[in-house]
């Protein structure tokens, strides 16, 4: 990744910018949520597991713990998945945006007038 002083400054400048920021979409949000549940699952079962007393809820996670992590895995997949159609979606109607501009000012900008079928307009 370059530098921050390798970046031209118009591009810096567009970065910066937060009218050009993107918010994170409505996957990445629950992608984001499903990672905090999973981390605080598997902490909880390390430090459960390493305490060595048999309480209700150590005795509860290991009956249960399998089905648990699989149910989170599970969704982790799911928001992954619908985070990364999601942002392939956008990219996409960003992309067709951008062409379609750049072939109006390509068709207004023909010196000689004609279209770039070479139709007169």
């Amino acid at each position: 990744m370059p530098h921050s002083s390798q970046i031209p400054p118009e591009q810096r400048q567009f970065a910066e910018d937060p009218q050009n920021r993107v918010p994170a979409s409505l996957p990445m949000k629950l992608l984001v949520v499903c990672t905090v549940l999973f981390t605080i699952t598997v902490l909880a079962m390390t430090t459960l597991m390493l305490s060595g007393e048999r309480t209700p809820v150590n005795n509860w996670l290991d009956r249960h713990i399998g089905e648990v992590v699989g149910v989170e895995f599970a969704a982790i997949g799911a928001c992954l998945i619908l985070a990364i159609i999601s942002h392939r979606r956008e990219k996409w109607k960003e992309y067709e945006r951008q062409l379609a501009a750049f072939q109006a000012k390509l068709a207004e900008t023909t010196p000689d007038g004609t279209t770039q079928s070479g139709d007169r307009e």
